[in-house]
This record gives C-alpha cells, sequence and structure tokens, in this order.
C-alpha cells in the first residue's frame, strides 16, 4: 500500500464506526467507546488488517496462511493489533482445530502420529482434544461482535453489505444525495440485546421466543426490523403442526399470530377453516371464512370466497357472491415448442430458444409491435420515478444514515401521511395526465442513483414514458396508494408483457389475430397453465382504468 495513501477498505471501516457510534453512542459501554476509537486511530496498515479480518466469517487464522493483499508487514500491523487488544495469540486448540484447513490438519495427524486418511471431519475428531500438534503462530479477533454492532447500524441491515461501498468505487453504483434525518435507532442496552439475540440466533428461535419477540415493539427501523422474518417462521411453524395432525396447537398458533399481526387474518382464519374441513367439522369453519371474509380484500377475497362456497355446499347452505370481475380478452396463439424439457418447457424464437413470455414477445416483435417483459417489476419501476421526490424529500428520523435506497416509511401507510401536502399536488398533477413529464424530469434527475423499486437498466426510458403516458394518471395514483398501503408485493400478478403503443397489425397463429394499436397488456399461459387469484384482481383493475388486457393461451404448433 502505497504510504500517505488510505486504503478504501480503511476508509469504509472508519466511515461505518463513525456513524454506528454517533447512532449508539447512548447504548454503548465505556469500554466500547474506547475500543471503537482505538480502531479509529489505527495506522493504515493494522487498520486494513483488522478491516480484511472483520468481514471473515472465521474469527481465528493461522498466521502463515493469512493472505492480506495490500498489507506490507502483516506481522507489524498483527502486532499493532495485538497491543491495542483487538487481537489475541491465546487461541484455544479446539478452535484452531475448526479454523485449519484440510492440509494443516492431515500435517498435524502426522505430528502426532495419528492416521491422516478420510475427510475433514474425520480429521479434526482425531485432534479435537490435543494440543500441540501444530507450531504456527495463531490470532484471534477480539470484538467482533461491537464490530458488527457498529455495522449493522450504520447500514440498518442485518447482513452489512461490503459490497455496495467497493461498487461505489467503480463507479457501478450510486446514490441519491440527501441530508440525514437523523431519528430514534434503539431505545436502550436493553432493546439492544434483545434485538441481537433474535437477529443473531433468528431461523433457531422456538415457538414461543418468536411469538415473544414478534410482540416486541422495541425494533429498530430499516431492515432490522425482523417481524415480517418473525411472522413467516410462524405460519410455517403452524402450518407445520397442523401437517402432523396436531390441530389443537396449529390453532393456538394461528390465533395468537392473528392477535399480533390483524393484517394476516384473512390469512390465518383462511388455513384455520381449511384445517377444520380437514377433520371434517365444517360448521366450525365457516364462521372463521366469515370473519375472513369481512377483512379480506383482492385475492384473499377471491380465495376465502371460493373456499367459503365449497364448504357451505357441504352443509346445505349458501355463500354470498362476490361482485364479478372484468375478464381478459382470451387470445389463442399457436407456436413452436421448444427441445428443453422440465419444469418450465421452451419455445422456439427468432434467437433460438427461451421462455413462453419470451416466445410470444418475438413473435410480436416478429410481426411489428414491441412487447417488455413487465410484471411487478415494470410497474413499481415507474411509480418509483413518479414519487422519487417524494421518497428523498427531508421527513424527520426517515432517513437516518447515508445511502439508503429509500426511506423508512416507504411500502407503509405513513409514508402519504407524512408527505400529505406533496402527495396531493403529486396526485393532482398525475390525474392530469402530468405522468409522462414527471417520470421523464425524474429519470434525467437521479439515474443512475439505487432507488427503491427503480431498476434504471432494465427498460429505455422512451419505454417507461411509452407506459407513464399511455395510462390514465387515476391508475397510476390508486397503484401508488396500493402499494403504501399493502406493501410491494402487491403487484404480484400484474401481467406478463407490456405490448406498446404502435401500428395495428394481424398476428399469425392467432385467434383473433388483430393487434390494436394501443398500448395493452398480456398475461401468458401454457397449456397446463391456469390464472391464479391475483391475476385476475389485477385484470379487473387494467380493465376498469381502460387499459386492454389479452389472456393469450399459447398452444404448440409443429409446422415450420
Amino acid at each position: 500500500m502505497d504510504r500517505g495513501v488510505t486504503h478504501p477498505a480503511v476508509e469504509d471501516l472508519r466511515d461505518w464506526i463513525h456513524l454506528g457510534r454517533d447512532l449508539l453512542a447512548h447504548v454503548l459501554t465505556p469500554e466500547e467507546l474506547a475500543l471503537s476509537e482505538a480502531v479509529l486511530a489505527l495506522p493504515d496498515e493494522p487498520a486494513l488488517v483488522f478491516a480484511r479480518l472483520a468481514w471473515r466469517v472465521a474469527t481465528v487464522h493461522r498466521v502463515p496462511e493469512l493472505k492480506l493483499p495490500g498489507v506490507e508487514e502483516p506481522e507489524a500491523a498483527l502486532a499493532v493489533l495485538q497491543a491495542e487488544g483487538l487481537l489475541t495469540s491465546e487461541v484455544p486448540w479446539p478452535l484452531r482445530v475448526q479454523g485449519a484447513t484440510v492440509a494443516v490438519l492431515k500435517a498435524g495427524c502426522r505430528r502426532r502420529g495419528l492416521p491422516v486418511s478420510g475427510r475433514k471431519a474425520a480429521l479434526q475428531a482425531r485432534l479435537e482434544q490435543l494440543e500441540d500438534w501444530d507450531d504456527a503462530p495463531w490470532v484471534g479477533l477480539l470484538h467482533r461482535q461491537l464490530w458488527w454492532r457498529l455495522a449493522r447500524f450504520a447500514t440498518l441491515r442485518v447482513h452489512p453489505d461490503p459490497s455496495a461501498a467497493v461498487l461505489e468505487r467503480m463507479g457501478r453504483m450510486a446514490w441519491v444525495p440527501y441530508e440525514t434525518t437523523g431519528g430514534h435507532v434503539i431505545a436502550d442496552r436493553q432493546a439492544l440485546g434483545i434485538f441481537e439475540t433474535v437477529a443473531d440466533h433468528l431461523d433457531a428461535l422456538t415457538v414461543p421466543d418468536a411469538l415473544a419477540a414478534l410482540a416486541w415493539e422495541g425494533w429498530p427501523p430499516g431492515g432490522l426490523d425482523l417481524r415480517r422474518h418473525l411472522a413467516h417462521l410462524l405460519h410455517r411453524a403452524a402450518e407445520e403442526l397442523a401437517r402432523e395432525g396436531a390441530f389443537e396447537k396449529a390453532h393456538r398458533l394461528a390465533d395468537a399470530i392473528a392477535s399480533l399481526r390483524p393484517d394476516d387474518l384473512p390469512a390465518l382464519r383462511l388455513r384455520q377453516a381449511l384445517w377444520l374441513d380437514r377433520q371434517g367439522q365444517v360448521e366450525a369453519a365457516l364462521p372463521l371464512l366469515e370473519e375472513a371474509a369481512s377483512r379480506a380484500g383482492g385475492a384473499d377475497a377471491l380465495a376465502v370466497a371460493r373456499s367459503g362456497r365449497r364448504l357451505a355446499r357441504k352443509v346445505g347452505r349458501s355463500w354470498p357472491p362476490l361482485p364479478p370481475l372484468r375478464k381478459a380478452k382470451e387470445v389463442r396463439l399457436g407456436l413452436r415448442p421448444g427441445e428443453g424439457g422440465g419444469r418450465r418447457p421452451t419455445w422456439r424464437t427468432r434467437q433460438g430458444e427461451g421462455t413462453i413470455e419470451e416466445a410470444v414477445a418475438d413473435h410480436l416483435e416478429a410481426s411489428g409491435r414491441r412487447a417488455l417483459q413487465a410484471e411487478g417489476a415494470l410497474w413499481r419501476c415507474v411509480c418509483g420515478l413518479l414519487i422519487a421526490d417524494l421518497m428523498f424529500a427531508p421527513v424527520p428520523g426517515q432517513l437516518p444514515v447515508p445511502r439508503m435506497s429509500r426511506p423508512l416509511d416507504l411500502y407503509t401507510p405513513a409514508f402519504l401521511e407524512r408527505r400529505a401536502q406533496a402527495w396531493a399536488d403529486r396526485r393532482q398533477a398525475l390525474l392530469a395526465g402530468r405522468a409522462e413529464a414527471i417520470l421523464a424530469r425524474h429519470h434525467e434527475a437521479y439515474g443512475p442513483a439505487r432507488m427503491s423499486g427503480v431498476r434504471w437498466e432494465a427498460w429505455p426510458v422512451e419505454d417507461l414514458r411509452a407506459l407513464a403516458g399511455g395510462v390514465s394518471g387515476a391508475f397510476w395514483v390508486a397503484l401508488v396508494e396500493r402499494l403504501q398501503q399493502q406493501g410491494r408485493g402487491v403487484t404480484g400478478g400484474l401481467p406478463d408483457l407490456l405490448v406498446l403503443p404502435g401500428e395495428p397489425v394481424r398476428l399469425p397463429h392467432a385467434f383473433p389475430a388483430k393487434v390494436p394499436a394501443e398500448l395493452f397488456c398480456i398475461e401468458v399461459k401454457g397449456p397446463t397453465d391456469s390464472l391464479r387469484d391475483t391475476q385476475r384482481i389485477w385484470h379487473d383493475a387494467l380493465l376498469a382504468a381502460d387499459v386492454p388486457v389479452w389472456l393469450a393461451k399459447v398452444e404448440p404448433r409443429q409446422e415450420a
């Protein structure tokens, strides 16, 4: 490393320690503050060694095998770290066994007169109770938990990603410039301990511990809030109990989850009704479905209604119908199948073979019309660009650290509530038909900074503008509001393809064959595919917004 030039990894280390310490100053002990000061005061080479070791999974290292690029005097750097109490040379022999390579383990076995055959686990087993099987120096990283604590809160991520800083320096990643807005991160030392206990043992938590963690109100913000993951684990646990026949326990767990996460109630009550149906208790299942129906919306409402009708018929009762949904226009399309088999068969394109969606898009393009593979990502991209300035507005507490791709409250009802006047103005502009102009302005102002939902390289700005201008402002208003109310998962089920405006053409091997001039969507289904409830819901919403939707049922054809 050139003298006088600080290595970028050292700069990242110091930046994260400064930021993490600022956010956690009220909960760190004097010893932890002193240790962080010691790391910040390290000369460049020892700091680089510490930065490289801190990111490694292993916490103990055999010194002759340490590879430390950029460090010219590794022994001297290690000595400085030991003197500062950040490394130790007193590494217990069992830890050396776990950290040694196969070659080192075999050499150790030879030294102690033991067999050298077998897998690594067998070699480790032979040495785990022994000492003095290796005469090389070892070092162990101390206080790694403190480093991870600071890095986690500096990035608001359970698993901080150092590659983001590397990509930023390479010009492969950029961030929206904004002033941090402060905000609450963690209440006290006790809350910090609870968070770290759960974060470090997340997948090994017992059901009671997971429920207690889900009920805890002290979660730090951003990616450090693990309640969604905890709920997913508990949903799986309840389903597993039901599969094992422990229905009473499954019901108690589902009730407990519902009490903590009311938004999950429709899905939980539907599961409970199906468990009761498996037990032959249909009469007991119907009230649960009625409760679910009173709270369900979108695809959940369809699933509840379908089960309600089925179970009601079993006991000679009726179930109230839902309002009918608008249906996509069915079009039959013949394409040549490819030779690839498997779960997703391939189809012929002019470039070779591809997915069924790629084949339909290629067939349209060969006929003179461009189609984009869309699904939810394209629509979220447009929505993100339509509210880009709102995302990075200086709302107190919502951008507490640098290099965030979104504010903490994005995809929550509070996002629009906290920006009420700005959203009212944007809503009016969208309803006035200015979506395309807003998107173009934000695309130029913010690209290619990292921004939630926006994929700069996926679609040309001209295509994004065509979509923004080809759909009514009322639809964009409704979609932005649904994203904030229900989260980014709400876009699941949007159609596979978006056909851009162009000349009306006739599509070969299709019936009906006329392709309209305006923008429209296509849901692609193969011979064995069927529509999902989320897709039906979006077809209805798009048709209500005067966006035509095709349901393209693809069939194999053999002719050239």
